[in-house]
């Protein structure tokens, strides 16, 4: 009996890495598992609050699948398009990513600057609704893809590049000082 035992053991070590190895397999709902060559353009928080004191922080990040070459063997080309939602996208923005290149993150200060250039906001602390559009391309052909999602961003107004000090809080004889 006592050998049995030793042969059976192994059995029951197997059958129990095997077990394990199934049931940590991902099970993810197949609707969200998409092949690579379907183009998805995803962001890191549909909802973005900027501030000036994080403004070198990353504020967002846009990311990618590869899209498809369409069986050409070609290297396929990205370029990123930002608009606010309401309007349509200009292609004179539209900022040409090259090839091999999956994802592009923005600091609060890049991002509060785009949404201020597609804007006529003066203030900050107001609420955006943007977008964003990939395009996968590929050279010498007349086919590519796109895929757009959709963010909030709440901007802020940025600090004046110099300020000015005057009257007895400068310390000195001195009417005017300027701090960077």
């Amino acid at each position: 009996r006592k050998y049995d035992m030793f042969r059976i053991r192994p059995l029951i070590y197997i059958l129990t890495v095997i077990g394990t190895a199934i049931a940590c397999n991902d099970i993810t709902p197949e609707k969200e598992q998409l092949p690579d060559d379907i183009l998805t353009l995803k962001v890191s928080a549909h909802k973005v609050s900027l501030s000036l004191a994080e403004m070198e922080e990353t504020a967002i990040t846009l990311s990618w699948s590869t899209g498809t070459n369409y069986g050409t063997g070609k290297a396929i080309l990205y370029s990123l398009n930002l608009a606010v939602s309401d309007k349509e996208y200009d292609n004179n923005d539209e900022i040409e990513l090259g090839k091999h290149l999956y994802s592009i993150s923005y600091t609060a200060e890049e991002l509060n600057d785009i949404i201020l250039s597609l804007t006529s906001l003066a203030a900050g602390g107001t609420e955006v609704s943007c977008k964003a559009r990939i395009t996968a391309r590929i050279p010498d052909e007349d086919r590519s893809q796109t895929s757009e999602v959709s963010f909030i961003v709440e901007t802020y107004r940025p600090a004046p590049a110099a300020m000015y000090l005057t009257g007895s809080a400068t310390g000195s004889d001195a009417q005017t000082a300027m701090l960077d």
